[in-house]
């Protein structure tokens, strides 16, 4: 079941300022054509936070058990007044369409979005860098492609890398906790026996 939006451009908003923690910055080249690999590795992180932006708001469509239970997602009832025809082609094919209302998201969706985020952005952060360094040494001008991490079929699912996200951040803060070092143990005497 992939979500569609009434007016996708709010989503749009909310995942964009969550992910570039803030708006997007006005001066920036982020996507598109760089004329030499120096002028992306400026942008490199707004390059790589652009990837995860339009993974998210793709993939996150087909998280069918968020979909359903997300307040922040709103049922538009099909016999509103005003609504394109487009609308009413959706409905007609049995499938629902939604409003997005910011002041409802769930606690569950904000950190379910920024979990994902951190942890896509080391595999973006690796084609960027490969991309770059590639038309470096060949003189070429470097492309993106926004859809890359999509292609990638292991992480083709939001529903999937969360849950690899998850377990990752778990490890890592369990690697953390083993890595404290321990207090000695004090040696337990027997009875009758005497510490020197």
């Amino acid at each position: 079941m992939a979500l569609d939006f009434l007016d996708e451009s709010k989503f749009k908003t909310f995942v964009t300022k969550l992910i570039y923690d803030g708006p997007l910055p006005k001066q920036s080249n982020y996507h598109g054509t760089f004329e030499n690999a120096a002028q992306a590795r400026e942008q490199r992180d707004l390059i790589i936070k652009n990837l995860v932006n339009y993974y998210i708001r793709r993939c996150i469509r087909d998280y069918t058990d968020l979909i359903e239970n997300e307040p922040s997602f709103v049922v538009i009832d099909r016999k509103s007044p005003g609504l394109p025809e487009w609308v009413q082609s959706v409905f007609d094919k049995g499938k629902k369409v939604y409003e997005f209302d910011e002041s409802k998201v769930s606690e569950k969706l904000r950190n379910d979005i920024i979990i994902v985020s951190k942890y896509l952005y080391n595999i973006a952060g690796k084609y960027v860098d490969d991309i770059i360094d590639d038309a470096e040494k060949n003189n070429t001008k470097p492309v993106f492609s926004n859809d890359y991490l999509r292609t990638i079929a292991k992480i083709s699912s939001f529903e999937y890398v969360l849950k690899v996200a998850k377990t990752e951040q778990m490890n890592t803060a369990i690697n953390k906790i083993k890595s404290v070092p321990q207090p000695q143990q004090i040696p337990r005497l027997g009875r009758g026996e005497v510490s020197a």
